[in-house]
């Protein structure tokens, strides 16, 4: 965890639908489970699954997540990046593809880790006008 980082979660296309079906208190229980991140990024993930993926749960609604946390030391940033949403009952389904979910996790970090601050900026502008997105900031 960095400390004073600028931090955000990002919901990809997959996760935010995912969002749109769930019933109000899953959705809203997800959500709120998966941005502690931004106060607290090790409050989040409940469970390291692979090196670059973990999981974040929702007790009460029974509804979990998988996502990877993007550390850029020398910028101050920290991204939680929702690769896929799920109720606990279909969780063999998604850990049967937790290794495409760590590669993915990898390529993320290797790409959030490469951007400077005017093409960070640049991102997060695209994202927030995406409505097939859900990107949430600390800002």
């Amino acid at each position: 965890m960095l400390f004073g980082a600028e931090r955000a979660v990002y919901y990809l296309e997959s996760p935010t639908a995912t969002l749109e079906e769930l019933d109000g208190s899953a959705k809203k229980g997800i959500r709120q489970s998966t941005e502690k991140f931004l106060d607290s990024p090790d409050s989040a993930f409940n469970k390291d699954i692979l090196s670059h993926l973990q999981q974040v749960r929702h007790l009460k609604s029974n509804t979990r997540a998988f996502a990877t946390w993007c550390q850029d030391e020398e910028s101050n940033r920290e991204l939680c990046v929702v690769q896929a949403i799920y109720k606990k009952g279909n969780q063999s389904a998604y850990f049967s593809h937790d290794r495409t979910y760590n590669k993915e996790g990898k390529q993320w970090k290797s790409r959030f880790s490469q951007l400077n601050d005017e093409e960070y900026q640049n991102w997060v502008e695209q994202k927030h006008k995406n409505s097939d997105v859900i990107l949430v900031t600390t800002d």
